[in-house]
């Protein structure tokens, strides 16, 4: 805990999943009070209390089986309720998770807070309406409000695509992905829950800010596959495809994976003194652990 940083009450949606559980235990670790509370369509069973810092981390994400309807409800019109009901319980902050999706899938240079939003998809959309409403939530209601945009998150737990990645680089399974050499920025939860607690700490009355959080260490996909592949003491199987089966993949794989995508977060770094606690390096190594050891395991 920095010497400006003091313990504070924090109140946590979203704490069962992938990122919110791991903030409920760093925050309780630095000391702070944490309740958690449970969602409902329509709503919440509970109200923050008056001083509490609220981290929003629940949302909806990647789910084909939902529409464009049932992304803005989740991760729209919810999160502004739940600030306008912050504000009025006297609440002393909201940090709301965002994700750098809504400045697009791909940039040939590391995009800043103040890049034009352009989202691409229902999740994304969803999210970037969200900013723009709290933005001008923030406007009248003056409750000190932080947005954080992280890239994709990994670590002990992940879900989704880079869960898929770790099963089929653990099986030795031949990827499409040498030719996916664009550099792109990561954060693994660990970083992002000491950014998440470190916004969260120094937020101040009548402020308003957009954070990136990275691991400050951009990779391209080939040589992360190859780097977690060494850890789990595999062959990375990387196959080059000719040009019309590249495009293929493209269409099926996403076109980002093959190319840049960097988010500048030095803002973080200068504005509030962070630093990522853990490299790359040793974030990739406790999710392959993680992973090794998961599947080890008898069930």
């Amino acid at each position: 805990m920095t010497s400006i940083e003091r313990p504070r009450s924090a109140w946590i949606t979203g704490a069962s999943g992938f990122i919110g559980s791991r903030l409920v235990c760093h925050l309780r670790g630095r000391g702070w009070q944490v309740a958690t509370v449970r969602l409902r369509p329509g709503g919440c069973a509970a109200l923050p209390r008056a001083g509490d810092i609220v981290f929003h981390a629940a949302g909806l994400a990647h789910r084909r089986s939902h529409g464009a309807p049932a992304f803005m409800a989740a991760n729209c019109d919810l999160p502004l309720d739940l600030y306008q009901r912050a504000s009025e319980a006297g609440a002393a902050g909201f940090v709301f998770l965002s994700t750098a999706k809504v400045l697009g899938e791909s940039s040939e240079r590391p995009l800043s807070v103040h890049a034009s939003r352009r989202p691409a998809g229902p999740y994304a959309t969803s999210k970037a309406a969200a900013e723009q409403r709290l933005l001008a939530a923030y406007r009248r209601r003056k409750l000190p409000l932080a947005i954080v945009r992280p890239p994709l998150v990994y670590g002990p737990g992940v879900k989704a695509n880079f869960r898929t990645l770790l099963a089929a680089l653990s099986l030795g399974l031949p990827l499409p992905f040498a030719d996916a050499e664009a550099p792109r920025s990561f954060v693994s939860v660990g970083n992002l829950v000491d950014a998440l607690a470190t916004i969260g700490a120094q937020l101040q009355a009548g402020v308003v800010r957009i954070w990136h959080v990275t691991d400050g260490e951009d990779v391209d996909v080939a040589t992360l596959c190859r780097i977690v592949a060494v850890k789990m003491e595999r062959d990375a199987r990387l196959m080059h495809l000719a040009s019309p089966l590249l495009a293929i993949a493209r269409r099926g794989l996403g076109a980002s994976i093959f190319e840049p995508f960097r988010l500048d977060g030095s803002a973080l770094c200068e504005g509030l003194g962070w630093a990522a606690p853990q490299s790359q390096d040793a974030a990739l190594d406790e999710t392959t652990r993680w992973w090794t050891t998961r599947r080890a395991t008898p069930r």
